[in-house]
């Protein structure tokens, strides 16, 4: 059985390159429907762009343009088309529990909090303004939120 980094690196070697967060199951999947797919006499990653969009509209595949970031996604449909199964795969198990992800502390952070703190622009209120038209009362609507300290205050202006 092949590792995650052996099918990826195989399926590079055929000309296909995929996103490194692609599941070992998706990879095997990709894998067989390769072989499937040679076995009809279609070797999709050497198709160049011109012949992989007419490929997929004989199979009845709307494709945009292809170009470098669809030409994966492209790849993968045509040989779904072509071997008439789905290439999708479970996600890869990952170790350890979700809700215990902690973002470690960074060394000195107390120091730039003091920093921040000590620097009378950091604790200065700021001010976000927003403006719309009314449509009910035809007015100009301004809608300005003051970031505070200790909260954040809203102010809305009907003009």
């Amino acid at each position: 059985m092949s590792t995650k980094s052996e099918l990826q690196l195989m399926l590079k070697k055929f000309g296909y390159d995929l996103n490194p967060y692609t599941s070992k199951e998706t990879l095997t999947n990709l894998l067989r429907l390769h072989s499937k797919a040679l076995e009809k006499g279609i070797n999709v990653p050497k198709m160049n762009d011109h012949e992989l969009r007419c490929c997929l509209n004989e199979y009845n595949i709307t494709a945009g343009p292809v170009i470098n970031h669809t030409r994966a996604i492209y790849q993968r449909k045509l040989l779904e088309a072509i071997t008439n199964e789905n290439s999708e795969g479970a996600d890869d198990e990952v170790e350890g529990n979700d809700d215990e992800f902690h973002t470690p502390p960074i060394p000195g952070d107390e120091l730039v909090k003091q920093k921040h703190e000590d620097h009378s622009l950091m604790n200065a209120p700021s001010t976000t303004t927003f403006s719309a038209h009314s449509i009910s009362t035809n007015k100009k609507i301004y809608n300005t939120i003051i970031h505070l300290e200790n909260g954040v205050c809203s102010q809305i202006i009907h003009v």
